[in-house]
């Protein structure tokens, strides 16, 4: 395991090395003198590489945080870099869905994330900036390849908020607490988040379970940050309790 000492005097070699922490994250050393947090996880049976920031402006407490926080989401069934790695033959304005390949989610099961009319619109205006690409958010250093983690995150800090106070990977968990807390059905909640939770005695999953309640909670959410980004009132869109 390493210390705030390692991580600090590790010094460069002839080659990358790798400084091991544990529950697959690790420190990689460039020969330049980087130092890269990186990482290693298993996803719908492949081996995959997630970035989650350099030090030394991602402490090691940082980076530890961010494990967990990916850990969670392996742990719910999706992979923590989902929303990057979103591409444009998976979206359907008409239908207003995103359809997620079985192959992209660890249920090894096709996931329907239902889109507002807000999605829609934004997605829309992205098209026009990446639509000729795979990918919805590409890498800005091209090679066709999605944008890092540290895009998502650096973004975070230059509007302000802190490490402690919001990562890429939180919006989900905030998300979760928040629809919670407007009295939405819990099972519908977690269907939307496509945490693993089905029903044993079936075969099958219905990867369009609870889909029309689903895409009202969407709207309503839609509409709920909206109200909340004008600074509006929002206590009568709680729901009240069955």
């Amino acid at each position: 395991m390493l210390t705030d000492t390692a991580v600090r005097t590790a010094k460069p070699t002839d080659k990358p090395r790798k400084l091991a922490d544990e529950k697959g994250l690790f420190l990689l050393v460039t020969p330049s003198g980087g130092k890269w947090w990186r990482l290693k996880y298993r996803f719908g049976g492949k081996e995959k590489l997630l970035a989650l920031g350099v030090y030394p402006a991602v402490t090691l407490k940082d980076a530890r945080e961010r494990r967990e926080e990916a850990r969670k989401l392996l742990a719910n069934g999706a992979d923590p870099g989902e929303l990057r790695h979103a591409e444009w033959t998976e979206f359907d304005f008409d239908k207003a869905e995103w359809r997620i390949p079985a192959g992209k989610m660890k249920m090894k099961e096709q996931h329907i994330v239902p889109l507002s009319a807000q999605s829609v619109a934004i997605l829309r205006e992205i098209e026009a900036l990446t639509g000729q690409g795979r990918y919805v958010f590409p890498s800005e250093r091209g090679g066709g390849r999605p944008m890092s983690e540290n895009t998502i995150n650096g973004a975070l800090r230059r509007l302000g908020y802190t490490t402690e106070e919001m990562t890429g990977h939180g919006f989900r968990s905030m998300a979760s607490t928040m629809l919670h807390e407007l009295q939405y059905p819990h099972a519908v909640i977690e269907r939307q988040l496509a945490h693993g939770e089905r029903n044993k005695a079936s075969a099958s999953y219905n990867f369009a379970e609870h889909l029309p309640e689903r895409r009202k909670m969407m709207l309503e959410w839609a509409n709920y940050l909206d109200e909340l980004k004008v600074g509006a009132e929002v206590i009568q869109l709680r729901r009240a309790a069955a």
